[in-house]
C-alpha cells in the first residue's frame, strides 16, 4: 500500500537506480541486468524460476528490504545469463575451452570474492558482528528481566521489538518489525508521537497501559518523562538505552535491583562504568573501564567511540588516532560510525578540516541508513571551514 504511513520506514522505500557497483543501488542494478540476460533461455528451460525472479524483482523494486530475497530467488536465472555470456565468448575464442583456463577463471573469481569481502570478518563472534548486536539494549534488557515484576506493557523503540521478543519473551512489546502485518496505523502514529515526545505523552501511555519505557537516552520520550512534576523514575541507563518506570514504582512494591549486581561479570557492566566515569570527568578511571570492556568484547563499538571522546577531552591527538585505527582494524564493518565519532572528536580539538574529512568518510551507503543528517552536518561544517578561511584571509 503506497499510501500507508508505514512506508515512512526506510526499509520500505524504493531502492532507486545507480550504475556504481560500490553502492547497494548499483549492485541491485547489475544483478537485474545479469538476470535479464538469462530470461530468454530461462523461459524455455526454467519458466518457474523466471516467474519467481519477476515477482521478487518487483517486490525489491518497490521496497529495498526485498533486495536479498530477489538476489537469492533470481540466482538460477542469473546463472543462465552468465552461461550464455560465457558461451558467446568461447565461440569467439575457442582456446578458452582449455581446462587450465577454467581453473584460472575459478581462482580469479575466488580472489575477487575474497577482495570484495575483505572487511567481512568471521572471527571472533560472527553472529555478534553480522547482526550488529552492539546496536541493541543488551544491558537494559538484562535489567528488565531482573525486575521483581516484569512490565505488563513495554513501550520500546521499533528497531528493538524483535530483539525483545527473542531475549525477553515474557514482556509484551509496543511495536516491532512486523509493522502493518500486525499493527494498525493508529498504533504507528501513536508510536511516533510517543517516541518523539510530542503532545500528551503520559495520556497516550495510559491509553495503552504502558508501565515501562525502554528507549535511547536522547529520545523525545525519555526527555519528556524526566520533566515536569510527575517525573518517571530512571531505573537503569547506559550508553544505548534507558529504562523508565512510573513514579509510583519508586514509592511502593519491591525494591528495584541494582544495575551493578544485574550486570555483574558482563562487558556491559564495564562499559557502563566507563561511561559514568567519563561523564564525571574521571578520565583515567574511564579509560581503564573501557579497555576492560574491549578486552572482554572487542566488538563493543561503544567502548571504542567513548575512548575517542576521552582522547578529545584530554587533547591527546596521538591517542585519538591510535584508538581510531584500532577500532577500524577490529571492526571494519562499522568504520562509518567510527569516522563519525572521529569527526566529532576532531571538532572538539578545533581541527575543522580534519573533522570535515572524517565526516565525509562517514556518509552511509547501505540500504537501511539515511544520508540526510550526515549530509546536513557536512554542509554546516563546510560553512564553518569557509568562514574560518575567510577570516584568516582577511587578517592576512
Amino acid at each position: 500500500d503506497s499510501a500507508s504511513r508505514f512506508r515512512q520506514i526506510i526499509e520500505w522505500h524504493p531502492p532507486g537506480w545507480s550504475m556504481d557497483p560500490r553502492t547497494f543501488q548499483g549492485r541491485f542494478f547489475w544483478m537485474a541486468v545479469v538476470v535479464a540476460l538469462g530470461i530468454p533461455r530461462g523461459v524455455r528451460r526454467a519458466p518457474y524460476f523466471v516467474a519467481l525472479a519477476a515477482v521478487s524483482f518487483w517486490m525489491a523494486f518497490t521496497a529495498r528490504r526485498f533486495i536479498p530475497l530477489f538476489s537469492i530467488t533470481a540466482a538460477p536465472v542469473a546463472a543462465l545469463g552468465l552461461a550464455m555470456v560465457q558461451e558467446r565468448i568461447v565461440a569467439l575464442r575457442p582456446e578458452l575451452k582449455r581446462p587450465v583456463v577454467h581453473t584460472g577463471v575459478a581462482v580469479a573469481a575466488l580472489l575477487l570474492a575474497l577482495w570484495v569481502g575483505r572487511e567481512v570478518r568471521f572471527f571472533p563472534e560472527p553472529l555478534y558482528r553480522w547482526t550488529q548486536s552492539e546496536l541493541y539494549p543488551v544491558g537494559a534488557v538484562r535489567y528488565l528481566r531482573a525486575l521483581p515484576e516484569p512490565p505488563k506493557r513495554l513501550f520500546n523503540l521499533y528497531n528493538w521489538g524483535g530483539y525483545l521478543m527473542l531475549h525477553a519473551p515474557g514482556i509484551p512489546v509496543f511495536i516491532d518489525g512486523r509493522a502493518n502485518t500486525l499493527y494498525d496505523e493508529e498504533v504507528y502514529d501513536d508510536y511516533l508521537r510517543l517516541y518523539g515526545g510530542r503532545g500528551r505523552v503520559r495520556e497516550l501511555l495510559r491509553k495503552y497501559d504502558v508501565d515501562a519505557v525502554l528507549a535511547p537516552p536522547g529520545s523525545g520520550i525519555s526527555r519528556a518523562l524526566r520533566q515536569g512534576s510527575k517525573r518517571w523514575v530512571v531505573a537503569y541507563s547506559d550508553l544505548r538505552a534507558v529504562v523508565l518506570l512510573p513514579p509510583s514504582e519508586s514509592r511502593s512494591g519491591p525494591r528495584l535491583p541494582k544495575a551493578e549486581r544485574v550486570l555483574e561479570g558482563s562487558p556491559e557492566l564495564w562499559l557502563r562504568r566507563g561511561q559514568i566515569a567519563l561523564r564525571r570527568g574521571r578520565l583515567d578511571e574511564a579509560e581503564e573501564a573501557l579497555e576492560q570492556t574491549i578486552a572482554m568484547r572487542p566488538l563493543q563499538l561503544g567502548a571504542h567511540t567513548l575512548l575517542l571522546s576521552l582522547a578529545a577531552r584530554r587533547k591527546d591527538r596521538d591517542a585519538l588516532e591510535r584508538w581510531a585505527q584500532r577500532a577500524i582494524h577490529t571492526y571494519p564493518r562499522e568504520k562509518r560510525r567510527i569516522h563519525q565519532q572521529l569527526a566529532t572528536s576532531y571538532e572538539q580539538l578545533g581541527d575543522l578540516r580534519a573533522a570535515l574529512e572524517e565526516l565525509r568518510k562517514s556518509v552511509p551507503r547501505g540500504p537501511f541508513m539515511s544520508k540526510a543528517s550526515i549530509q546536513a552536518r557536512i554542509r554546516r561544517l563546510e560553512t564553518r571551514v569557509s568562514a574560518t578561511q575567510g577570516a584568516g584571509g582577511g587578517s592576512e
